[in-house]
């Protein structure tokens, strides 16, 4: 009974352990308190006869998108959350990191937000947002809806990036937490999978340990 009870419980620890590492913590903080980026310019078209305007909204404030646009919001989070780490999204991702010595190790995730374009024939946008969390900035990637891309041109000067763009959808900025000395720190709700987790493989182990404890019992009676 006792082995049969260790091997249960091994095999109950081993896919908690699986669980844990399919939610990895790529973040620098929590998204749902961090606010959509700010334009720091009026945005540029490469056709001269555009008019409209663009919308940034944060991953936190994704209510307020289409459904269509929460859906890709959604599926960006994710493929983030569940990655082995910040440059398994790309391969370009380790490679702009080595050119600013940043070991890969050290990435993560600060801002996740949608931008939209209104108006048609937009042809090539160039953009410019600032925010405080530009700070320490590595990279910009662009979610297509089945991968992530590094935007080749992005770049952040004096707190704003600047970048350049023919579709729109989830971006991502990615910054070393080495340089910031910010430990990841997701809030409640992002990191419930793995709190709910913890509790039902220590639920599960209490269980067995007393089934097998009353099937004991009950030999010895």
């Amino acid at each position: 009974m006792k082995k049969g009870f260790f091997a249960i419980a091994l095999s109950v620890m081993l896919v908690f352990s699986m669980m844990t590492s399919v939610f990895a913590d790529n973040f620098v903080g929590s998204m749902t308190s961090v606010k959509a980026p700010v334009e720091a310019a009026k945005p540029t078209s490469s056709n001269p006869e555009w008019k409209g305007s663009v919308t940034v909204v944060a991953s936190g404030e994704q209510s307020t998108l289409s459904e269509a646009a929460q859906a890709q919001m959604k599926a960006a989070y994710t493929s983030i959350e569940t990655a082995a780490d910040v440059a398994a999204l790309s391969a370009d991702v380790a490679t702009v990191a080595a050119e600013q010595g940043v070991k890969t190790a050290d990435l993560a995730i600060s801002d996740l937000f949608d931008i939209s374009v209104e108006g048609d024939n937009y042809g090539t946008l160039t953009i410019s947002l600032k925010s405080d969390s530009f700070e320490n900035f590595v990279a910009l990637l662009h979610y297509t809806g089945s991968a992530w891309e590094v935007v080749k041109d992005a770049k952040v000067e004096n707190g704003v990036l600047t970048f350049s763009a023919s579709n729109f959808s989830p971006f991502a900025i990615v910054v070393s937490t080495e340089a910031t000395q910010l430990p990841p720190s997701p809030t409640t709700g992002e990191t419930a999978p793995v709190a709910i987790a913890a509790a039902a493989v220590a639920a599960g182990i209490a269980g067995i340990a007393v089934l097998c404890y009353g099937r004991k019992k009950a030999d010895e009676d």
